[in-house]
């Protein structure tokens, strides 16, 4: 089986039973499904399970359980419980007692990890963002050891040591900084350096031996290639042997939140915005080698965002679902 299980769960319903074989009790009796919702590869199997207690957990219950799937062209249950992927989509598996009835019921996410459409990778990538809460572990509102807000946190696997680097900004009087951390567990950071002042929306990504990041300049608003880093070290001591300030093209009044799609030493390709008209976000995406810079606007982009009614950006980040390439990106403002 292949499955990715997030949690347990614990479903109560009312009953009454004995403490032994003459002494009933009342109380409740629990019903506990494993698992309570997880994934499930494409064309593979898992076995659910239920078992049923009294008593507050000290007598077992017993009960003729029938299984059923909500969508049967998604996944099959059979009698003793064994759940398979049918096809690529999300839906339920149903437990029912022939004495205490509808049971409860385990969420299913059938994914495709081999080759998936991009309709099968989005959809997977909705289901976990829909089920955020469900995660073994969350936080919000992080500060780093030192007292600073992590806001814009951007994460990337550490290859040199392990554990995960993360670039954010932090106010600070008027303006904002962009820093660097570094956690094991992703819920507790340590701060390690300032890599920029006055600069916002840092973003990073691996290059070989090295790193690439990219900001928003905090004031004028153009995209600053302001480090190539050589090694780790030279991360963590702010140290960078290539930076460029690329000059605004697409609008007279800001450009910035970047992604970064590719880079190294000798070439940096980004996804960016720009201010149109000095009056709402649009998508863009630019080439630098260091030394010059170009950039054109992602019409197509806009249009698919637009649909959703969505007129102004915010915070953007690539992201890999299953080999499939997608692009967060955070809006605000609604079109008219």
């Amino acid at each position: 089986m292949t499955s990715r299980s997030l949690i347990g769960a614990v479903l109560v319903l009312l009953a009454a039973c004995g403490r032994d074989s003459t002494a009933p009790c009342s109380g409740a009796v629990q019903v506990r499904l494993a698992p309570a919702e997880t994934t499930l590869a494409l064309g593979t199997s898992f076995v659910a399970s239920l078992s049923l207690s009294a008593c507050g957990g000290s007598q077992s219950v017993s009960d003729v359980v029938t299984w059923r799937s909500e969508d049967i062209a998604v996944a099959l249950v059979n009698t003793d419980g064994q759940v398979t992927g049918k096809s690529v989509g999300a839906t339920r598996i149903l437990a029912t007692g022939q004495r205490y009835g509808a049971l409860g019921r385990l969420g299913l996410l059938v994914y495709n990890p081999v080759n998936p459409t991009d309709a099968e990778a989005r959809a997977e990538l909705r289901y976990y963002i829909e089920r955020v809460t469900q995660a073994a572990a969350r936080q919000y509102r992080t500060y780093d050891d030192v007292g600073h807000t992590m806001d814009g946190l951007k994460i990337i696997a550490n290859p040199d040591v392990g554990g995960f680097i993360g670039v954010y900004q932090t106010y600070r009087e008027g303006t904002f900084d962009a820093h660097l951390a570094t956690s094991t567990d992703l819920l507790h950071w340590t701060w390690r350096v300032v890599l920029d002042r006055s600069a916002a929306q840092p973003t990073i990504k691996v290059a070989g031996a090295g790193f690439v990041v990219v900001t928003e300049t905090d004031g004028d608003n153009h995209l600053r290639f302001y480090y190539y880093y050589d090694s780790w070290q030279a991360l963590l001591n702010a140290s960078p042997s290539r930076t460029y300030d690329a000059p605004r093209t697409l609008s007279p009044c800001a450009e910035g939140t970047p992604n970064i799609y590719a880079g190294d030493n000798t070439r940096v390709e980004v996804g960016f915005h720009y201010w149109s008209q000095c009056d709402v976000g649009r998508q863009a995406r630019g080439v630098s080698d260091w030394n010059s810079w170009s950039a054109a606007p992602e019409p197509a982009l806009d249009s698919a965002i637009i649909a959703y009614g969505i007129a102004r950006r915010g915070s953007r980040r690539p992201a890999h679902v299953s080999g499939i390439p997608v692009c967060r990106d955070r809006g605000g403002g609604r079109t008219e």
